[in-house]
């Protein structure tokens, strides 16, 4: 079964390794809000937001990129809220994926 120029294999290698270094980055991100850490919320975010553009995953990217322009600019106002939607789109990226793999397997 191919997607999108590529073997569902490579798609699911790639996922695989986004959803292993997830729950570090999580806590990153949860530790840079708490304290304020423009920087490393920045760098964090633009990590995910990288990831998740390589997998194609917009919502994510889109999310993840709303984080790194609030340490950017050193604006935390609605860090946390911003938190919570990368979270629901991971969820739902996470979710994809487990639909990708049923069908990979099937096949």
């Amino acid at each position: 079964m191919k997607v999108v120029g590529g073997e569902i294999g490579f798609v699911g290698e790639l996922l695989e390794l986004f959803f292993e270094a997830y729950p570090g980055q999580l806590e990153q991100l949860q530790q840079a809000i708490k304290t304020s850490d423009n920087q490393m919320l920045r760098d964090t975010a633009h990590a995910i937001k990288g990831a998740a553009g390589n997998i194609r995953a917009k919502g994510s990217a889109q999310a993840a990129w709303q984080l790194e322009k609030m340490g950017q600019d050193g604006n935390l106002a609605g860090a946390a809220a911003a938190l919570e939607e990368l979270q629901n789109e991971i969820e739902q990226l996470r979710l994809a994926a487990k639909a990708l793999t049923s069908v990979a397997a099937a096949s």
